[in-house]
Protein backbone atom coordinates (compact mmCIF):
# COMPACT_ATOMS: atom_id res chain seq x y z
CA UNK A 1 0.00 0.00 0.00
CA UNK A 2 1.36 3.37 -0.99
CA UNK A 3 2.05 5.39 2.15
CA UNK A 4 1.23 8.65 0.33
CA UNK A 5 -2.05 7.28 -1.00
CA UNK A 6 -3.11 6.72 2.60
CA UNK A 7 -1.45 9.99 3.69
CA UNK A 8 -1.47 8.97 7.33
CA UNK A 9 1.10 9.16 10.07
CA UNK A 10 0.95 8.11 13.70
CA UNK A 11 1.17 10.44 16.62
CA UNK A 12 1.58 7.90 19.43
CA UNK A 13 2.71 4.34 20.21
CA UNK A 14 1.13 2.37 23.07
CA UNK A 15 2.95 -0.72 24.32
CA UNK A 16 1.30 -3.30 26.58
CA UNK A 17 2.67 -6.53 28.01
CA UNK A 18 0.97 -9.03 30.27
CA UNK A 19 2.90 -11.11 32.78
CA UNK A 20 0.95 -14.12 33.94
CA UNK A 21 1.69 -17.04 36.20
CA UNK A 22 -0.06 -18.96 38.95
CA UNK A 23 1.24 -16.54 41.60
CA UNK A 24 1.17 -13.15 39.87
CA UNK A 25 -0.54 -11.29 37.06
CA UNK A 26 0.76 -7.90 35.91
CA UNK A 27 -0.17 -5.46 33.17
CA UNK A 28 2.79 -3.31 32.14
CA UNK A 29 2.33 -0.44 29.71
CA UNK A 30 3.81 2.76 28.39
CA UNK A 31 3.12 5.22 25.62
CA UNK A 32 5.35 7.38 23.44
CA UNK A 33 4.15 10.63 21.90
CA UNK A 34 5.79 12.13 18.82
CA UNK A 35 6.37 15.81 18.11
CA UNK A 36 5.34 15.24 14.47
CA UNK A 37 3.21 12.43 13.01
CA UNK A 38 5.43 9.57 11.79
CA UNK A 39 5.07 7.23 8.85
CA UNK A 40 8.73 6.16 8.86
CA UNK A 41 8.83 2.44 9.74
CA UNK A 42 12.44 2.62 10.97
CA UNK A 43 11.68 5.43 13.41
CA UNK A 44 8.54 3.66 14.65
CA UNK A 45 10.50 0.43 15.27
CA UNK A 46 13.26 2.35 17.08
CA UNK A 47 10.80 4.12 19.41
CA UNK A 48 8.84 0.90 19.98
CA UNK A 49 12.01 -0.89 21.11
CA UNK A 50 12.74 1.95 23.54
CA UNK A 51 9.27 1.53 25.02
CA UNK A 52 9.67 -2.23 25.35
CA UNK A 53 13.00 -1.77 27.16
CA UNK A 54 11.28 0.67 29.52
CA UNK A 55 8.60 -1.79 30.66
CA UNK A 56 10.62 -5.04 30.49
CA UNK A 57 11.19 -6.70 33.88
CA UNK A 58 13.85 -9.41 34.02
CA UNK A 59 12.85 -12.73 35.49
CA UNK A 60 9.14 -12.62 34.58
CA UNK A 61 7.39 -14.97 32.19
CA UNK A 62 5.50 -12.90 29.60
CA UNK A 63 2.15 -14.12 28.39
CA UNK A 64 1.21 -11.51 25.79
CA UNK A 65 2.55 -8.29 24.30
CA UNK A 66 1.00 -5.74 21.98
CA UNK A 67 1.98 -2.54 20.27
CA UNK A 68 -0.71 -0.15 19.10
CA UNK A 69 -0.07 2.67 16.66
CA UNK A 70 -2.63 5.29 17.60
CA UNK A 71 -3.78 8.78 16.74
CA UNK A 72 -3.72 8.34 12.97
CA UNK A 73 -3.51 11.79 11.43
CA UNK A 74 -3.04 13.04 7.86
CA UNK A 75 0.58 13.53 6.80
CA UNK A 76 -0.38 17.12 5.99
CA UNK A 77 -0.51 17.81 9.75
CA UNK A 78 3.22 18.46 9.81
CA UNK A 79 3.72 21.80 11.45
CA UNK A 80 7.25 23.08 11.18
CA UNK A 81 9.10 23.71 14.43
CA UNK A 82 12.00 26.13 14.75
CA UNK A 83 13.59 24.14 17.56
CA UNK A 84 13.21 20.56 16.30
CA UNK A 85 15.07 19.35 13.22
CA UNK A 86 13.04 16.74 11.40
CA UNK A 87 13.85 14.85 8.19
CA UNK A 88 10.30 13.58 7.73
CA UNK A 89 10.09 14.55 4.04
CA UNK A 90 13.30 12.65 3.25
CA UNK A 91 12.16 9.67 5.35
CA UNK A 92 8.71 9.64 3.71
CA UNK A 93 10.36 9.54 0.27
CA UNK A 94 12.49 6.57 1.40
CA UNK A 95 9.44 4.72 2.77
CA UNK A 96 7.54 5.38 -0.46
CA UNK A 97 10.47 4.03 -2.52
CA UNK A 98 10.64 0.87 -0.39
CA UNK A 99 6.87 0.38 -0.75
CA UNK A 100 7.07 0.82 -4.53
CA UNK A 101 9.92 -1.71 -4.85
CA UNK A 102 8.11 -4.28 -2.69
CA UNK A 103 4.87 -3.74 -4.60
CA UNK A 104 6.53 -4.11 -8.01
CA UNK A 105 8.25 -7.39 -7.04
CA UNK A 106 5.18 -8.69 -5.15
CA UNK A 107 7.32 -9.86 -2.27
CA UNK A 108 9.05 -8.35 0.74
CA UNK A 109 12.35 -7.78 -1.07
CA UNK A 110 13.25 -4.95 1.30
CA UNK A 111 12.42 -5.26 4.99
CA UNK A 112 13.84 -4.47 8.41
CA UNK A 113 16.03 -7.12 10.03
CA UNK A 114 14.00 -6.77 13.24
CA UNK A 115 11.08 -8.36 11.34
CA UNK A 116 13.09 -11.58 11.15
CA UNK A 117 14.46 -13.30 8.08
CA UNK A 118 12.72 -16.66 8.58
CA UNK A 119 9.39 -16.03 10.27
CA UNK A 120 8.21 -19.36 11.59
CA UNK A 121 5.25 -17.84 13.42
CA UNK A 122 2.14 -16.36 11.87
CA UNK A 123 -0.10 -13.68 13.31
CA UNK A 124 -3.52 -14.93 14.40
CA UNK A 125 -6.06 -13.46 12.00
CA UNK A 126 -9.03 -15.77 12.47
CA UNK A 127 -11.14 -13.10 14.17
CA UNK A 128 -10.05 -10.08 12.12
CA UNK A 129 -12.83 -7.87 10.80
CA UNK A 130 -13.29 -7.21 7.09
CA UNK A 131 -10.98 -4.74 5.39
CA UNK A 132 -13.84 -3.04 3.55
CA UNK A 133 -12.38 0.43 4.14
CA UNK A 134 -9.06 -0.39 2.46
CA UNK A 135 -9.67 -3.45 0.27
CA UNK A 136 -12.28 -3.36 -2.51
CA UNK A 137 -12.66 -7.17 -2.45
CA UNK A 138 -14.00 -6.98 1.14
CA UNK A 139 -16.50 -4.25 0.36
CA UNK A 140 -20.00 -5.09 1.56
CA UNK A 141 -22.22 -6.40 -1.26
CA UNK A 142 -25.95 -5.72 -1.15
CA UNK A 143 -28.28 -7.68 -3.44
Amino acid sequence: IDRFALSLGIDEIKIISIVSSFKISLLLSTHINFVHPLSDTGAIIKEGKKGLKEIFKKGYSYHKCGIMLTNLVPNTFYQEDLFVQNNYKKNDQLMNTIDNINESIRTKAIFYASQGVNQEWKMKCDQRSSLYTTKIEDFVKVY
